[in-house]
């Protein structure tokens, strides 16, 4: 009956306490959230006076923690007493039925003694193992959530590998036997046909994109925000990959080539400027750790970081974590520093340029495009200064190529393109010359 009751017991308290301690998990979640975005959000809030009704949101979730917290407890605490007593009770019964048994002369004394220990180690064992139980439903509710993570099924695959000797002779312009190609008809990056649709969505963000880029080009995007400009770049390092359509890379699709193939044709710079704690040299060569100190002082020359790296202290400058002791156009030209330090074929500048003054911007560009000659430049930015030399320009709304070329014939025939130049320059900037 003892053991009966106990297994009663923790079959209860855990019916009751695994959907609590769910709930639990998600409690702290969002008040880790809440306390996320207070500090990294600190200057909004206090801009915008809403520390009350943050300390309000915070309290309220708080709240709820608490009281589901409290419940838990009270509920786990409970069992001691409960478990005490049975144990106790079950001492009880043995000694009140053994002494009457004694009493009759059908049990002896050592008996009931040697009776009563054995109950007893087998109502502690129950009782340890409780204590036990205790940390099983806040743990199970873990490991599920780990397990959520790990059995995620993976979107991106390893492709079979392509034959890189081959990519690099194309790279070098050279065939197999040594012999030069013609460097204008090698195609670098081509789409064809290209349409994209996140997952679960209605409909695709991109639609029948198709373009070709050859060596050493600048290929520009521009557009409103949400046209998708930067989901197109991303498809070239296989963040995502296309609905339908292919991207071609030295005409080979990108998913033929495994990641590690891949990126190693890449440099890349994403949206917002990552940088890792470290020092300048670490940043710069990140993964690495094979670029002279010559080379990392030419890739800080080229994105036009060396003056402020050399008052910081050189190379061997500190960088706090996130780059948090850095200015967002000194973290933009760390990055950059970092995509074109090992002179990849391919460089992806993800309106990473959108922190710097026009007169480094003017400057960077013209140096990249002076000592990265042999690179195709991929360039998605907000301002027309920023693409109006590029060789080809290509102008998106709402995922469709709605126009494609050099400036100039973008401002004659595309209308997308003069709407964004005429909200950015004067007549005079667009046309070159004085409007009357």
């Amino acid at each position: 009956m003892a053991i009966v009751a106990l297994v009663l017991l923790v079959v209860g308290v855990f019916s009751f306490a695994i959907p609590k301690f769910k709930k639990i998990q998600k409690l702290t979640d969002k008040v880790n959230g809440i306390n996320r975005e207070n500090l990294s959000g600190l200057r909004v809030v206090r801009a915008f006076n809403a520390e009350n009704y943050q300390k309000d949101k915070f309290e309220e979730t708080n709240e709820n923690l608490r009281k589901d917290n409290t419940f838990v407890g009270r509920l786990m605490s409970s069992m001691n007493p409960v478990m005490n007593l049975i144990m106790n009770g079950l001492s009880l019964s043995i000694v009140w039925i053994g002494a009457t048994l004694i009493n009759d002369g059908s049990l002896d004394l050592a008996t009931m003694t040697e009776f009563t220990m054995y109950a007893m180690q087998v109502v502690t064992g129950f009782l340890l193992l409780s204590v036990i139980f205790i940390l099983v439903p806040r743990a199970t509710v873990s490991l599920r959530r780990i397990y959520d993570v790990l059995d995620a099924e993976e979107i991106i695959h390893d492709g079979n590998g392509v034959n890189m000797d081959e990519i690099n002779a194309k790279i070098n312009n050279k065939t197999a036997e040594n012999d030069k190609i013609d460097a204008q008809n090698q195609c670098v990056v081509e789409f064809k046909n290209v349409s994209f649709r996140y997952p679960d969505a209605e409909e695709c963000v991109l639609n029948d994109v198709s373009f070709r880029s050859y060596p050493g080009q600048t290929i520009a995007f521009i557009g409103s925000t949400g046209s998708g400009k930067s989901t197109l770049i991303n498809l070239i390092p296989r963040f995502y990959d296309a609905t339908s359509g292919q991207v071609l890379i030295y005409g080979k699709d990108v998913k033929d080539y495994t990641l590690e193939q891949l990126h190693s044709l890449l440099g890349y710079v994403p949206q917002r400027g990552v940088l890792f704690k470290g020092t300048v040299r670490y940043n710069v060569d990140f993964g690495d750790n094979k670029l002279s100190d010559e080379q990392i002082e030419w890739a800080l020359k080229v994105a036009q970081a060396k003056p402020f790296v050399d008052k910081m202290g050189g190379l061997d400058a500190e960088i706090a974590q996130n780059g948090s002791n850095l200015s967002g156009g000194q973290k933009q030209r760390l990055s950059i520093a970092r995509a074109v330090a090992h002179k990849p074929p391919i460089c992806i500048f993800d309106d990473s340029f959108s922190a710097l003054d026009y007169k480094t911007d003017k400057t960077l560009r013209a140096t990249l495009k002076k000592e990265m000659t042999e690179s195709t430049k991929f360039i998605v930015a907000q301002r027309i200064g920023t693409i109006k030399d590029a060789d080809l320009i290509v102008v998106l709304d709402s995922g469709n190529v709605v126009g494609m070329g050099k400036h100039e014939e973008l401002l004659e025939n595309c209308k997308v393109y003069q709407e964004i130049a005429s909200s950015q320059l004067s007549k005079e900037e667009i046309y070159g010359k004085q409007k009357k």
